[in-house]
């Protein structure tokens, strides 16, 4: 495989896992919906990957993605707050991330409220207690 193959590669994963319009899949989903398979990845991340912004860790032979584009407050906070709500908020949709009536994620992160067993509760909490959590297991 050329370096220009596996940068193509790469930046076609990276581009579908940070897609505003990205949700979770399963890797062979994701390599499905791009037209490669595991071994391509592979391939390409042994090329050129270490440079990229994620780390691939093997477990028992298979790929996984263990760290992924963690955005900036200050640089690009609709991202940012995309990103916390998406890890931290129990969702279905990405319509649930930001209901009608916001303009903005970080809106609903500030204001917004959701309903869990019967009881109202502030957005903010528990992504709150979820970033808190995260930060004490790194």
């Amino acid at each position: 495989m050329t370096e220009e193959q596996a940068r193509k590669i790469m930046s076609t994963v990276k581009e579908a896992v940070t897609v505003d319009t990205a949700t979770f899949k399963t890797v062979s989903e994701l390599f499905g919906s791009l037209g490669i398979n595991q071994e391509q990845f592979e391939s390409a991340f042994e090329c050129i990957g270490k440079d990229l912004g994620f780390v691939l860790k093997r477990t028992r032979g298979n790929a996984a993605v263990v760290r992924y584009v963690q955005f900036s407050h200050d640089t690009d906070p609709e991202k940012y707050f995309r990103n916390i709500l998406q890890l931290f908020l129990p969702y279905r949709l990405t319509e649930d991330l930001k209901p009608e009536g916001f303009q903005t994620f970080e809106q609903f992160y500030h204001n917004g409220q959701w309903l869990l067993d019967t009881v109202v509760h502030s957005v903010k909490t528990p992504v709150d207690v979820g970033k808190h959590l995260r930060k004490n297991l790194k």
